[in-house]
């Protein structure tokens, strides 16, 4: 559980794995597979509470998205930070789980309009918020079905395994739009992983651009906490 916290997984994780152990513990001992039950006197893991959590204001969030926008950090020749810009845009607006993130494909950021009622292709534009607001059924959206594993560097199954489509905001699309159009004029392959990092060097990346900033050191899952905070606010039910 201690490595698990070290690469910096949600509590939640580390709960499901104490959990899970604690009950092959107990049903060994019952078994009488071990002769003492070490569980009465290992100390139960702790964990965070949801209280815990710290929320990323809508003026902290525009920091460190101007941070990304008006600055550069190049390896092996390529400027990480339009895609860093991205996939912060992508967690603060959708509230994916980082897993999830890094496994999205350019396939899986997708057009729909509920009020097609032809099979003519639309013209896509980037959308504007007053568009957003006008036509909140039609825009791009993610395709959720599966995350990435960076210890191991495999794709899987979703946590709960439960594949979503969320709807994306305005500002996560203009930037994908244009990161996918420069993806395509070099030859990539949309069904290319988007993020090529892992969720350690994601984490860190976010940790410098806080400490330059005087920001609060915020991680990947507190972007998760904080867009469902922001719906809790909004009324929106548990």
């Amino acid at each position: 559980c201690s490595d698990v916290r070290s690469h910096n997984y949600a509590d939640e994780t580390i709960r499901s794995i104490n959990a899970t152990f604690r009950k092959l513990i107990n049903l060994c001992y019952k078994k009488k597979l071990v002769k003492e039950n070490i569980l009465d006197y290992a100390d139960n893991i702790k964990t965070r509470s949801k209280e815990d959590y710290r929320v990323i204001s809508k003026e902290e969030f525009d920091e460190i998205d101007n941070y990304l926008k008006n600055n550069s950090f190049y390896r092996l020749g390529v400027n990480c930070y339009p895609k860093y810009r991205l996939l912060v845009n992508i967690l603060y607006y959708t509230g994916v789980r980082i897993g999830e993130c890094l496994a999205l494909t350019y396939n899986d950021l997708e057009e729909f309009d509920y009020y097609k009622k032809t099979d003519e292709k639309s013209v896509v534009i980037a959308p504007s918020s007053q568009l957003s607001e006008e036509k909140h059924l039609r825009g791009w959206r993610l395709i959720v079905n599966k995350a990435y594993v960076s210890d191991i560097k495999i794709a899987k199954d979703t946590k709960n395994f439960k594949h979503r489509k969320i709807p994306l905001s305005p500002a996560p699309t203009r930037l994908f739009m244009r990161i996918k159009q420069e993806h395509i004029m070099n030859g990539g392959n949309l069904d290319e992983r988007i993020f090529s990092q892992t969720h350690g060097a994601v984490n860190m990346m976010i940790g410098n651009v806080c400490k330059k900033l005087k920001l609060p050191e915020y991680n990947c899952h507190e972007f998760r906490h904080t867009f469902i905070s922001n719906l809790i606010s909004k009324g929106v039910p548990l």
